[in-house]
């Protein structure tokens, strides 16, 4: 299996060095980066590219939405994971929007952090508890009467909503293709026409739309 390459973006230096020396532990971790602050972030990136980056939102000279903004439009490929003391689950809609692929809790145990970027390398994102709650109270508010962000002209087929079905409980392509006896091509397809019809930027887009469909309606 191909190494994973991680850049740690965090104003708390103690912080930056105990999640490196967590990282070199993890089997799936190749090159460790660090970066104090958004603009040193990509200023690294240009040079030392990675594969996951953990963002700290709460950060002097560009914070982690700014950050993460950036690095979505300069590195399209790098998966987002923000990390977090705080589930405002508001902020965390909004930059599922921008296309981040997942949330952690800083105080999150090691074996998931391990978990979540072998997931958004391997399957675009991780769906954990704290994803969970924030994209469930959204759909609830939707029900509520609030209007949802996603048209009310988007229609699915049933191949295409067994699908969304499956990305949802974290299947690969490949998975997915050998549970609908498709072609893998066909799969990614079917993966890419939902993210269009949807106007998803990451998987973690396709997931809050099925909540506020009601297509998902329990934590996976």
């Amino acid at each position: 299996m191909n190494k994973i390459n991680v850049c740690v973006v965090d104003d708390h230096k103690i912080f930056r060095k105990a999640m490196i020396r967590l990282l070199k532990s993890f089997d799936r971790i190749g090159n460790v980066t660090d970066a104090e602050n958004g603009i040193e972030c990509l200023r690294i990136m240009k040079t030392t590219p990675a594969d996951v980056v953990l963002l700290d939102l709460e950060m002097p000279v560009m914070d982690g939405a700014d950050t993460a903004e950036r690095l979505l439009t300069r590195f399209p490929e790098t998966k987002i994971i923000v990390l977090t003391m705080h589930s405002n689950e508001h902020y965390m809609v909004h930059m599922i929007d921008m296309g981040v692929h997942s949330f952690l809790q800083k105080n999150t145990d090691p074996i998931e952090l391990e978990r979540a970027i072998v997931s958004v390398v391997e399957r675009d994102f991780f769906h954990n508890e704290v994803l969970s709650a924030a994209l469930k109270r959204h759909a609830l508010e939707h029900k509520k009467g609030i209007r949802p962000s996603f048209g009310d002209k988007v229609v699915l087929t049933d191949r295409e909503q067994e699908v969304l079905q499956l990305l949802c409980a974290e299947k690969t392509i490949k998975e997915i293709s050998a549970s609908l006896h498709i072609s893998e091509s066909t799969a990614s397809v079917h993966k890419h026409n939902l993210m269009e019809k949807i106007g998803a930027k990451s998987m973690v887009g396709l997931v809050k739309y099925a909540y506020a469909k009601g297509i998902l309606t329990n934590p996976l």
